[in-house]
């Protein structure tokens, strides 16, 4: 097995045994066993338990933003690239809990660490929501607004419905809601 073999085949193993385990009650050891290789080469790639872990919440924020940038350079217009922002990320995690059919005991124990995947991705998104904002005003798409503060709303909106939603299993339906949601914040209110 060569070294990539070796890193990628203790990751799995490490991420399989989180989730069916939690981290708390995964051990090395254990990881390990089931990537079938010792427990002094895991600490050759990984210092420890926790550098496994924060190297699986680097590699899941990576692939969501991935997921992100993907569908926003497909969309054409601003509208449309901020409407694919906000859909695929309800989508990607929707299809993520959904594979991953977390009961509430690891969900409890895991949110924790949701919130630490969410810090990741936190700059990153923000960057990527005031750039697509200042681009659409710089075509005239959108009207002159303080890109970096509705950057930062419109983030605080997602994060704020991340969780309930995924709390009380209602990412079903998502799509729907994002787009009622979508349509007040490109069309407001007012009548």
């Amino acid at each position: 097995m060569s070294g990539d073999d070796k890193r990628r085949a203790i990751l799995e193993s490490a991420r399989a045994l989180f989730l069916r385990f939690g981290k708390r009650k995964t051990s090395v050891d254990q990881i390990a066993r089931t990537a079938g290789i010792g427990k002094g080469t895991i600490y050759s790639y990984f210092p420890s338990k926790d550098d496994i872990w924060a190297e699986l919440l680097q590699s899941e924020a990576d692939k969501l933003i991935a997921a992100i940038e993907g569908a926003v350079d497909k969309a054409r217009g601003y509208r449309d690239k901020l409407t694919a922002y906000a859909l695929t990320r309800f989508n990607y995690i929707q299809r993520e809990l959904d594979m991953l059919n977390l009961d509430e005991r690891i969900l409890e124990e895991f949110y924790p660490e949701v919130e630490e995947i969410r810090e990741i991705f936190l700059g990153r998104e923000q960057k990527l929501i005031a750039r697509l904002l200042s681009e659409g005003v710089a075509v005239g798409e959108f009207r002159p607004v303080d890109t970096e503060l509705l950057a930062f709303t419109i983030i605080a909106v997602m994060r704020g419905l991340e969780i309930p939603w995924i709390w009380q299993r209602q990412l079903v339906g998502v799509e729907e809601r994002m787009h009622t949601l979508l349509d007040v914040f490109y069309n407001g209110l007012l009548a």
